[in-house]
């Protein structure tokens, strides 16, 4: 489901790297991830997550009703 960017932070800092994918992917969530002691910048596609998504938050929002 992640899609990494084609560039590590290291290069680039974290905010500016996040604020140039949220631009240049307006369609998309940026996430960050560690992948072997490395930063990487990736990419949700919100079109593909955002159902399953709704539906962890409603399942969470039961399980804290519940409780």
């Amino acid at each position: 489901m992640i899609r990494f960017a084609q560039f590590i932070t290291e290069n680039e800092s974290l905010g500016s790297a996040l604020t140039l994918m949220n631009q240049l992917f307006s369609d998309y969530l940026p996430v960050v991830d560690t992948v072997e002691g490395k930063k990487f910048c990736g990419i949700l596609d919100r079109r593909l997550i955002k159902q399953s998504v709704n539906r962890r938050m409603i399942a969470t929002a039961g399980q804290q009703s519940r409780n």
